[in-house]
């Protein structure tokens, strides 16, 4: 008879189901997390980055034979440029966060506001006093400006009646009077056209007429049809009439003219110069245009200055 000894005892089916078991419950307990259990989170922008330089690489185009050394080559330095980037990422990604300044202490704006309130107080006291001096000194200039237009007008106005003094006294003494009339503006022909040499004076008219009528007589009997022995006579002695006289031969003509021009009506005696036969106006030709001119001058003076 056999003596057991201790731990030996028979040994029945309930072991192996607990190993078994064990093993069972482990192999659940890895499964558990690893299927079910969500994947861990992808960085997408590493992984597009990465993308990004692998398609950057170049291509290596197949060639006969192939060089497995080379491409192995290509593929160590590929996954060390891969691992160096994954490595830089990596330190980025666990960079600490940059230090952010503490904010500035607040600034004390009481002593500016009260600076530019009192600046403001110093600008209102000094327009204050300023706005009635600067209306004061406007009106001072209005009153001036007005009163320098009258004085213009005034110097206008006594320049255009000294100029038309000044015509006036020309057109008596047959000196020029271009000057003073352009002071007047613009002045009608008449003027105008003997402005710079003047018109002849009545004086000078009546001197020149006596000679010039005993010419232009004399101009006319020789043209006269029925010239003889008495007008040769007359002729010799070329008497006329100082005195006006009747009719119309040219003795009475020329003594009216002559009368008319001592008594300043020549547009009376160039009417009856006018009478006279050809010879003897052609006598009068240089006359008669300076009296003509003397008559329009006066006449247009007349309206013009009236107006200017």
């Amino acid at each position: 008879m056999s003596v057991a000894t201790p731990g030996e005892g028979k040994r029945g089916p309930g072991f192996w189901p607990l190993v078994l078991g064990g093993l069972v419950a482990g192999g659940i307990g890895y499964a558990i997390p690893t299927f079910l259990m969500p994947p861990p989170e992808v960085d997408t922008a590493r992984i597009e980055a990465l993308e990004a330089e692998v398609a950057a690489l170049p291509v290596v185009e197949p060639v006969e034979p192939v060089d497995l050394a080379s491409v192995e080559t290509s593929q160590a330095e590929l996954s060390d440029r891969l691992d160096a980037m994954a490595a830089r990422l990596d330190a980025l990604e666990s960079a600490p966060a940059p230090e952010v300044a503490p904010p500035a202490p607040p600034v004390d704006l009481d002593p500016l506001r009260a600076e530019v309130d009192s600046a403001a107080e110093a600008v209102d006291a000094l327009r204050a006093d300023l706005e009635p001096r600067i209306a004061a000194a406007e009106s001072g200039l209005a009153d001036a400006a007005t009163r320098a237009d009258d004085v213009q007008d005034e110097a206008l106005a006594l320049a255009r009646e000294t100029a038309r003094n000044q015509v006036t006294v020309a057109l008596q003494s047959g000196a020029a009077f271009d000057e003073p009339l352009a002071v007047l503006g613009e002045a009608p022909e008449a003027l105008t056209s003997v402005a710079a040499t003047g018109v002849a004076t009545g004086a000078a008219l009546v001197a020149a007429f006596p000679p010039l009528a005993r010419e232009a007589l004399r101009a006319a009997r020789d043209a006269s049809p029925d010239a003889g022995v008495g007008s040769l006579f007359r002729n010799a002695f070329n008497a006329r009439s100082l005195e006006p006289q009747a009719g119309d031969d040219p003795d009475a003509v020329l003594s009216r003219a002559e009368a008319a021009v001592r008594d300043g009506e020549l547009e009376t005696a160039l009417t009856e110069i006018g009478a006279l036969p050809e010879p003897a106006r052609a006598v009068f030709s240089d006359w008669t245009a300076r009296a003509r001119a003397r008559v329009d001058a006066l006449a247009a003076a007349q309206d013009f200055l009236k107006d200017g």
